[in-house]
């Protein structure tokens, strides 16, 4: 498994928020501002921001050294072909979100 593999699975699993079934514990997800727009993943380096490689071994994404960006950018206008700018991306850093997303695959 690779990098992308991981922001690609993260990607498809908060853009299926809205119509899952989610236990107690992950109820909050819900807030996550999906429902109409595309959520994209970037896992960086803390030390300067900088990206892990998409090509990269899974294992280069270590909560100890590693964070999640989210993006959620406007779905593009069919119409225009454009999306929106201006978001603030959200980071998120931990072991529990790391053991939350990845579960066994580490």
């Amino acid at each position: 498994m690779k990098i992308r593999d991981i922001q690609r699975d993260i990607e498809e699993s908060l853009a299926s928020l809205p119509t899952l079934t989610l236990p107690p514990p992950l109820e909050g997800l819900r807030h996550l501002p999906v429902g109409d727009r595309n959520p994209q993943v970037s896992i960086r380096y803390t030390d300067q921001g900088r990206k892990v490689r998409a090509d990269a071994d899974a294992g280069y994404f270590d909560p100890d050294r590693c964070e999640l960006v989210l993006r959620f950018t406007p779905f593009q206008s069919e119409t225009t072909g454009r999306a929106a700018t201006g978001f603030t991306p959200v980071r998120i850093r931990g072991d529990s979100i790391a053991d939350t997303v990845l579960g066994d695959r580490r």
